[in-house]
C-alpha cells in the first residue's frame, strides 16, 4: 500500500468514514486560503467564517457527489448537516489565534516527498539507513524569548488522542517524527535553528451534546469546549506557553492547567524530556528498520481493549496466524511514561 502505492480496484463511494477526509480537506483549504490572501485567521468575523464555510462545504460537497455519481436526497442531507458542524470546527480555530501569538507556518508539508522536506534518514545498527517520509498536517511558527519555535498539528476527525502507552510501544509516532525530523533539518525554512515547541492533536470532530434541559446553552457549550479541547504535549516554557495561548490561568484550547497553587498540571515536557524523547522515537524507530532489513515481520499485534485492536480493521486478520495472541498493553500515566524512559536510557 505504502512503497507500491497498490490500491483496491473499486468504485469511489462516500460514507460516513469518510467524513474525516471531508473535514480535513475543507480545514486545509481553509488555512491555505488565508494565508494566500494575506490574512490571519484570528481576522475573520463570524459572518465572513458562515459565508466561507458555506462555500468550502458546497464545493467539496460537490466534488465528492460528482466522483460518486451523483447523491441522494439523504446524500445531500448529511452534508448539510455537515456544514453546521464544520462551521464550529472554523469558529474554534479562529478563537484560538485570535488568542495567540503563533501562526501556520505550513498545511500539508511533504516530508521526503517530491517537492518538499528532505527525508528524514536514521541510521540502523546492523548498518543501512531507513528512510521515513509522510506529510504533517500543519506545521505552525512560534516566537518567544527571542526564540523560533515549531509545533506539529495533526487533524483527528476520530477520538484519537496523544498516549503515552501508545508512544512507548512504538505508536502513534508519526506527528513526534515530523517535529524531530524539521527541528533537525528545518532550518532552511526559517533561515535559522528552530526548537520544537511540542505536537497536538486538533479534535476536528463535534459530537452530541445531551443534556437534561434543552435550554442550557452554558452546559452545551462547556461540553463543546470539553471536546474540542487539544490534546499533546508541549515544551514547558512560561514564554512559549503565553505566546500559543496567553491565558494568565488555565488555557482553553492547551492540553494543561493550573492546580490551586498555580502550578502547570498536565501534558508538559522540559527541555531536557523532549531531547530525550527525540532519542528514544528515533531508537525505536532503528529497532524497527533492524527488523525489517532482518526479514522479521512477524505478526505482533497489541491491543488496549474492544475498540482499540491492532486486528479491528487490519484486510489481513483472516489469514494471520497470530491474531488471536494479541499483547495486551497496560496504560500508563505521564510520569509512568518519563520514568521509564530515564530508566531504559540510564538503568
Amino acid at each position: 500500500q505504502y512503497m507500491l502505492s497498490l490500491e483496491d480496484d473499486e468504485p469511489f463511494t462516500f460514507n460516513p468514514a469518510d467524513t474525516g477526509t471531508y473535514v480535513h480537506s475543507i480545514l486545509e483549504r481553509f488555512v491555505r486560503d488565508t494565508q494566500a490572501a494575506g490574512r490571519r485567521i484570528a481576522d475573520y468575523t463570524p459572518e465572513e467564517l458562515h459565508a466561507v464555510s458555506v462555500r468550502l462545504c458546497t464545493e467539496e460537497s460537490r466534488r465528492i457527489m460528482c466522483a460518486s455519481g451523483g447523491g441522494n436526497a439523504r446524500f445531500i442531507s448529511f452534508f448539510e448537516r455537515m456544514q453546521k458542524n464544520v462551521e464550529l470546527i472554523l469558529s474554534d480555530l479562529v478563537a484560538e489565534f485570535a488568542e495567540s501569538d503563533c501562526e501556520p507556518l505550513l498545511c500539508e508539508y511533504r516530508i521526503g516527498m517530491d517537492g518538499g522536506h528532505a527525508p528524514l534518514v536514521i541510521d540502523l545498527p546492523v548498518g543501512g539507513r531507513a528512510s521515513l517520509r509522510g506529510i504533517a498536517d500543519r506545521i505552525d511558527i512560534c516566537r518567544a524569548d527571542g526564540k523560533t519555535y515549531l509545533r506539529v498539528v495533526d487533524y483527528k476527525t476520530g477520538k484519537k488522542s496523544f498516549d503515552y502507552t501508545n508512544v512507548l510501544h512504538g505508536r502513534g509516532l508519526q506527528m513526534l517524527l515530523y517535529l524531530f525530523a524539521l527541528v533537525r533539518q528545518g532550518g532552511h525554512l526559517l533561515h535559522g535553528e528552530p526548537l520544537p515547541a511540542g505536537v497536538l492533536y486538533f479534535p476536528a470532530r463535534i459530537e452530541r451534546v445531551s443534556v437534561r434541559d434543552r435550554l442550557a446553552q452554558a452546559e452545551i457549550e462547556k461540553e463543546r469546549r470539553k471536546q474540542l479541547r487539544r490534546s499533546g504535549v508541549l515544551l514547558n516554557s512560561d514564554p512559549v506557553l503565553e505566546a500559543m495561548e496567553p491565558c494568565g490561568g488555565s488555557p482553553r484550547f492547551l492540553p494543561y492547567a493550573l492546580d490551586k497553587e498555580g502550578r502547570k498540571t498536565g501534558d508538559l515536557a522540559s527541555f531536557a524530556q523532549l531531547a530525550q524523547l527525540e532519542r528514544f522515537v528515533f531508537r525505536t524507530v532503528a529497532a524497527l528498520g533492524d527488523e525489517l532489513a532482518d526479514g522479521r515481520i512477524d505478526p505482533d499485534p497489541c491491543i488496549r481493549d474492544a475498540k482499540d485492536s491492532a486486528c479491528a480493521f487490519c484486510p489481513y486478520s483472516e489469514i494471520c496466524a497470530g491474531h488471536e495472541q494479541p499483547r495486551w498493553l497496560k496504560k500508563i500515566t505521564a510520569e509512568e511514561f518519563w520514568q521509564t524512559l530515564e530508566r531504559r536510557e540510564h538503568g
